[in-house]
């Protein structure tokens, strides 16, 4: 049996027959002589007269008659026997009379087995002799189990702490460390290393062994062991079996592994015994394999001879594996389930990235956007956990906490999705074919103007002939360029005004008087020169989207908490619809798209709105505005906090923890 860190049990081995004593009162000794000669009497050992305290005796029967209780001896043998254990001494008394007058018990309570008549037969007094050696032995099996059932109370305990410890555990490199530190504990190995299975991916097979982890205090680069016979790590990994070995030393080279040596010789260490062990995941692959080197100590149960030694090491015993095998079969569930929550991670990951690729495809003006919010919002909010400061000192985010955060701020535009494309890829106030449009009706109006000068000249002619033709056809040549000039001007007018971030605009007035400038296109069919749409589109002042166009993709948010609510997100992240849904949230309620107030949004969506703000604000690849230098951004960001937009304290933040400077 292996050995567990716990007081050893109050105990005695089986009694064997050359350590049984019976103390005979010499009284007695003379009445019994004949049946001490007899084969049941050769049973125990036979003395009249009371040891010496230092004495050591395993088990006793004391034999007293009534007389002695009185005797010069008594006070001997009451002294000598209350230094004894019940459990390993009887006595026996001969009385004639009643009990309570012959004998005091009181005097040895939970000694006294029995009491017999003085005049008992003295094969009578042998066999009461040996049926009280009987019962001290039964006594000694009966507390020598109920130890080891005690020990196995206690490894059990110890094996549900250890799986305890082990569940809660999510960083691997001390999961690693909590596992092989018990392991060698529960077997009193004095060393050990864990090795970690290489996965190919697309099989989820094991193809290599990864040193990861020894107990012993060197200096350890990690390094790659291939899955065979040559090591006996790898040998295990390959049979999937456990492997026990007593002496590595002792091996005679036609066993079907190899034991390397390289290690011993490098770090002036001898290994002597070792037990390896496979991890196994629930599809019976090897996920990794733990080494448990040199067993140094054996505990009173143990079936292990203490002659069994090399250097004071003890070979491994069943026990031993059947404790470590429980122990590794718990941490490979904890470590094939941290797995699958790596994967699980990796999958939503990728999702996420890959979700973000896909916005920006539809998107490709606001590239990176999403990708400089996540990181200014995280920078963020680790400063407000770093913050020793009110009223921040009392919030601080775990690393779930921040992962969320960094998904929501990736994904807080991923209702573009569901935003017309035309909108999104919008760069000017009007689409390329609206303006294509327009200038086509210039064009018209260019050649209508050239139309009705040809035919002022062509009638001039036909009335008045050449005389003074000369002179007409520059004056009408001179009316011609100057409307064509004014038409021009007008067309660049537009095209200026249609440019976002031209700033020469045509006021709304000049706009509207071109919606009644008729152009006659044929047949007595007219049409203005600006539409109704074109005018509302050519009169927007900051921007370049209509108030039709904003109110759709300022729908953006909505769907962007509909499509994120539609995936189950584990736990950690249930709150990334939530966080994304409100970043175009203000706390004086005149956001979008719930007009919620400062009580009803989260500090992690008014993180995400400083930051977005700014980065909208600074992008320079944004073709419908300027970028603004971080300098105008944070001017604009304190006008919007003056106006009780955004959080002051965060903002604050912001700016004094230099956030800004941050992204890449």
């Amino acid at each position: 049996m292996c050995k567990i860190n716990t007081l050893p049990p109050e105990t005695i081995e089986i009694i064997p027959d050359n350590a049984r004593l019976c103390l005979i009162d010499p009284a007695l000794k003379a009445h019994i002589s004949s049946a001490l000669q007899s084969r049941d009497a050769r049973r125990f050992q036979i003395i009249d007269h009371v040891p010496n305290p230092d004495e050591s005796i395993r088990a006793v029967c004391v034999l007293l008659v009534s007389d002695s209780v009185s005797s010069a001896n008594s006070g001997d043998y009451y002294t000598w026997i209350a230094g004894r254990r019940p459990r390993d001494t009887k006595v026996i008394t001969l009385c004639s009379d009643p009990i309570d007058d012959c004998f005091r018990s009181d005097l040895l309570p939970g000694f006294l087995f029995l009491t017999l008549p003085d005049d008992s037969n003295p094969k009578l007094i042998i066999d009461a002799i040996d049926r009280a050696f009987d019962s001290l032995l039964l006594q000694d099996q009966n507390a020598t189990l109920r130890a080891k059932l005690q020990l196995s109370y206690e490894e059990i305990g110890k094996l549900t702490e250890v799986g305890q410890a082990l569940a809660t555990e999510h960083d691997f490199d001390r999961l690693l460390t909590l596992m092989l530190d018990h392991a060698k504990t529960l077997v009193s190995a004095d060393s050990g290393t864990i090795y970690v299975a290489e996965r190919n991916h697309a099989s989820g097979r094991a193809t290599a062994l990864r040193f990861k982890k020894t107990s012993l205090s060197v200096a350890a680069d990690e390094y790659l062991l291939p899955i065979n016979a040559a090591s006996i790590a790898g040998y295990v990994a390959y049979s999937k079996k456990p492997l026990v070995i007593n002496d590595v030393y002792a091996l005679t080279g036609k066993e079907k592994f190899k034991f390397n040596r390289s290690f011993d010789i490098q770090h002036n260490y001898t290994t002597r015994s070792v037990m390896a062990i496979p991890m196994m995941d629930y599809r019976n692959e090897v996920i990794g394999v733990v080494q448990l080197i040199n067993r140094t100590e054996v505990d009173q149960y143990d079936d292990t001879p203490s002659n069994i030694q090399v250097d004071g090491v003890y070979p491994f015993t069943r026990k031993c594996l059947e404790l470590a095998s429980a122990l590794v079969g718990q941490a490979a569930v904890v470590i094939q389930n941290n797995r699958l929550l790596e994967d699980i991670n990796n999958l939503f990951e990728g999702f996420v990235k890959a979700s973000v690729t896909a916005i920006e495809q539809r998107d490709p003006v606001t590239a990176g956007h999403s990708f400089r919010v996540a990181d200014y919002t995280t920078r963020l909010a680790q400063a407000v956990s770093d913050s020793k400061l009110e009223p921040f000192a009392n919030i601080h985010f775990t690393g779930d906490q921040l992962r969320e955060l960094r998904y929501a701020s990736l994904l807080h535009d991923f209702g573009k999705v569901g935003v017309s494309e035309q909108i999104l890829t919008k760069a000017k106030k009007l689409y390329h074919p609206e303006l294509e449009i327009i200038k086509w009706r210039f064009r018209y109006q260019r050649k209508i103007l050239e139309k009705e000068a040809l035919h002022a000249k062509m009638n001039f002619l036909k009335k008045n002939g050449t005389d003074g033709f000369l002179d007409y056809e520059v004056n009408v040549n001179g009316n011609l360029e100057q409307k064509i000039q004014e038409l021009e001007d007008t067309l660049r007018g537009i095209e200026n005004s249609n440019d976002p971030i031209s700033g020469a605009f045509l006021t709304e007035d000049e706009l509207r008087a071109f919606t009644t400038r008729m152009v006659n296109i044929d047949n007595g069919i007219e049409v203005p020169l600006l539409r109704e749409n074109e005018f509302l589109s050519l009169s927007v002042v900051n921007g370049n989207l209509n108030s039709d166009e904003r109110r759709e993709i300022e729908t953006h948010a909505a769907l962007t908490y509909k499509f994120l609510g539609q995936i189950p997100w584990i736990t950690g992240l249930i709150g990334v619809p939530d966080i994304a849904y409100h970043h175009h949230e203000k706390l004086d309620g005149s956001g979008y798209p719930l007009g919620l107030k400062a009580n009803a949004i989260s500090i992690q969506t008014r993180m995400m709105t400083i930051a977005d703000i700014f980065d909208a604000l600074t992008a320079a690849d944004r073709p419908y505005k300027k970028a603004a230098t971080a300098e105008e951004a944070l001017n604009i960001l304190r006008l919007e906090e003056k106006d009780g937009h955004l959080d002051s304290d965060l903002l604050n933040l912001f700016i004094d923890k230099r956030i800004y400077e941050s992204a890449t």
